[in-house]
């Protein structure tokens, strides 16, 4: 199977480019990029998609990245593809969040990923970014998700390349006499990443010469063992954990007779539903909390993001300090800074005592959608950027409309919203922008078509 076809056919196994779609191309002119548009322009007619690009300066390298920079617009115009520029000051934003220049970079990238008006996203890494990915997880410790290493489609960033092996991608390349760039970065073994793949992958192909190979089939058997257990453990938050005033509750009545993995996950999403993230998370401190349901009541650990996690007789409490949560007096979070992260399936109960319940509903019946439902609505969940969340208003924010989009702040204002209660309503949003303002307004983009694979269903009930 040649490289063309290999590549077509994984990005049908994983329905990554639907037809009619928009689809944004990562462009840094490396060998991997390069090869990717070139595949991806092939495809554009028999797939039925569009094709444009993005480029991100970072304000690292200097004369090499402007070098970069030229070259990719060359490239582009010989295929007949757009080209979107993106200029960053990488190491003035490390700086000032304290953080390395790989992973201000990579923030910067996916910052600017998510705000491209495309359906989906493609990057170009490929079967040995996936291999290092998956040993530098697992030598940070990570629980399972981790050590599935990167999924092919994941919200809209699709990853066509993940099949194909480096000396693949340079193969193409020669065969067909494509140039392409080389980062001068890529040699420096003082970034963690790259001595992993410049020293520690070589000595484990010199041990087995398919390591890599064997190193991602065996991400991919974890990745459906882990959204087993994912699923499985998704049925057990329901009936355990609750969410309430800021808090997080986890019921241990039951929960002992699970197994340690259920448990573990279960954990999980409470940190996560604290937290709103997962990040910097590891299983020792799963683990710790785990631990935790064992110990007499009153004894209590910390984590990551200023939580505590308290045993308090028969349950787990959850709770986040101003530190780590921007929380004000109450408990309840600060509407210009925090969210509620929601669970897929499950219930929630928020501080001003509303209940909603999420649910994936893909037999409901396209009439029942359109019907008139004020606190009931249908979306379309491959819409939704990252982890949803309800919060209340922040400076900015904005709702998609059939022609644009439009100022919370303005529709309140239409909608004749008093000012003093405008601060006090709960919206659901995404990482991008407000999904549904209940009994006011959905967000376009988010309504359900005929294109829609996974129906997500969110209702709204007030206690009292």
């Amino acid at each position: 199977m040649t490289v063309n076809e290999q590549v077509l056919e994984y990005i049908k196994r994983y329905d990554m480019i639907p037809r009619g779609s928009r689809v944004t191309a990562g462009l840094s002119g490396g060998a991997d990029s390069v090869c990717l548009l070139f595949l991806l322009s092939g495809y554009r007619e028999s797939l039925d998609f569009s094709l444009e690009a993005i480029h991100v300066e970072h304000g690292i390298r200097g004369e090499e990245a402007l070098e970069d920079m030229e070259f990719c617009e060359r490239l582009c115009d010989r295929l007949g593809i757009a080209l979107k520029v993106v200029h960053v000051d990488v190491p003035e934003m490390a700086r000032e969040k304290g953080l390395t220049l790989e992973e201000a970079g990579r923030i910067a990238r996916y910052d600017i990923f998510d705000r491209a008006a495309a359906d989906r996203i493609a990057v170009a890494h490929h079967g040995l970014d996936q291999a290092e990915t998956v040993l530098f997880n697992l030598f940070r410790g990570s629980a399972v998700a981790g050590l599935g290493g990167m999924r092919p489609v994941r919200d809209k960033v699709i990853r066509p390349l993940l099949c194909l092996t480096r000396e693949q991608i340079e193969a193409y390349l020669r065969e067909r006499d494509i140039a392409y760039c080389t980062d001068s970065t890529n040699f420096d073994n003082d970034i963690s990443r790259n001595r992993i793949r410049n020293e520690i992958i070589p000595l484990a192909e010199g041990i087995n010469p398919g390591a890599v190979r064997h190193i991602n089939e065996s991400a991919e058997y974890i990745r459906e063992v882990e959204a087993y257990i994912q699923r499985e453990a998704g049925k057990r938050v329901s009936r355990y954990v609750t969410v309430t005033g800021g808090r997080v509750l986890l019921r241990l009545e039951g929960l002992e007779k699970e197994e340690n993995i259920i448990k573990d996950y279960v954990i999980r999403e409470c940190i996560s539903l604290s937290a709103g993230k997962l990040k910097d998370i590891t299983s020792r401190h799963v683990t710790a909390v785990r631990d935790l349901t064992g110990n007499i009541s009153g004894k209590k650990i910390s984590l990551p993001y200023g939580i505590t996690v308290i045993r308090n007789f028969d349950r787990l409490e959850f709770l986040r300090d101003s530190a780590g949560s921007e929380m004000v007096a109450g408990g309840e979070a600060d509407p210009d800074k925090a969210g509620i992260a929601v669970p897929e399936e499950g219930s929630l109960t928020l501080p001003d005592g509303s209940e909603y319940f999420f649910s994936f509903d893909n037999e409901v019946s396209p009439e029942k959608i359109r019907e008139d439902h004020r606190y009931t609505k249908w979306f379309d969940y491959d819409k939704i950027v990252g982890k949803p969340c309800l919060r209340r208003r922040r400076s900015g924010d904005r709702i998609s409309i059939k022609k644009g989009s439009k100022k919370i702040k303005e529709l309140f204002i239409e909608e004749r919203i008093p000012s003093g209660e405008r601060g006090n309503i709960y919206m659901l949003c995404d990482e991008s922008e407000v999904i549904w303002i209940p009994g006011l307004r959905i967000g376009e983009k988010y309504k359900v078509s005929e294109k829609t694979k996974m129906i997500w269903k969110v209702e709204r009930k007030d206690n009292g």
